[in-house]
């Protein structure tokens, strides 16, 4: 599995010129999950990401990264990049894509 956390304040994904998603604050997490993976590594990773302190907090003096996108209530979009990146081992599209939704929800 392969993921890659990019922190913005505004992101939209387009497919063939159409808007298929966008958020406000938040993470867009780049994801490639091979078939070796297993649900148990892929909710593991979805709870890393959850929880890694990318955000600073507003409230204190100091600039460093002290709050997770749950902390400040941001939102996630998860993008499905296996086909693109080549890797060998990832699951097809529609399959990795079904892994994510029902993660993320819990």
């Amino acid at each position: 599995m392969g993921v890659m956390i990019q922190r913005v304040n505004f992101s939209q994904i387009k497919v063939n010129g159409e808007i298929v998603g966008k958020i406000g604050k938040g993470l867009n997490i780049f994801v490639g999950i091979a078939t070796t993976d297993t649900e148990v590594e892929i909710d593991w990773m979805v709870r890393k990401c959850l929880d890694i302190r990318l955000f600073p907090d507003l409230n204190s003096d100091n600039s460093r990264w002290e709050k997770s996108v749950k902390d400040i209530d941001a939102l996630v979009r998860p993008v499905h990049v296996g086909d693109r990146l080549n890797w060998s081992t990832e699951l097809r599209h529609q399959a990795s894509l079904g892994f994510l939704p029902q993660t993320l929800v819990e």
